[in-house]
């Protein structure tokens, strides 16, 4: 499970954390307790979702630093099954939006992990 948490950033620009999970229980556990946070710290929070998805994230750091390299995501948390699409630039994913009415053209500073990085991050913790 994956948690999908889309929120606008402190420039008005969609921004998206992912946070995952071992059950669909844990996941939502995890959406309330963090949708209850964000709203009480004044975040503006878009929407948040658990979805079975098979990808798996660098941790969420909210200090990351402003040269650290963003991801762009098109993110469609209404399509059923979610959404989620890498994109290379502004332009293409404002395009790719444009045929999916609701989705989001997010940033987030986490990275995609391949197969090594998971499987490091499950022995290691790194």
């Amino acid at each position: 499970m994956l948690l999908v948490v889309l929120t606008l950033n402190a420039n008005g620009l969609p921004s998206v954390a992912f946070v995952s999970a071992d059950s669909p229980g844990r996941c939502e556990q995890r959406r309330t307790m963090l949708t209850a946070l964000l709203r009480g710290s004044g975040m503006r929070l878009i929407d948040s979702r658990c979805i079975d998805s098979e990808l798996r994230f660098s941790p969420y750091r909210h200090d990351a630093p402003a040269s650290e390299r963003r991801f762009l995501w098109l993110v469609d948390l209404r399509a059923r099954p979610a959404g989620l699409q890498v994109m290379e630039s502004m332009a293409a994913c404002e395009q790719a939006r444009q045929a999916r009415p609701g989705a989001v053209c997010a940033l987030t500073a986490q990275r995609p992990l391949g197969w090594w990085e998971r499987l490091k991050q499950r022995w290691f913790g790194g």
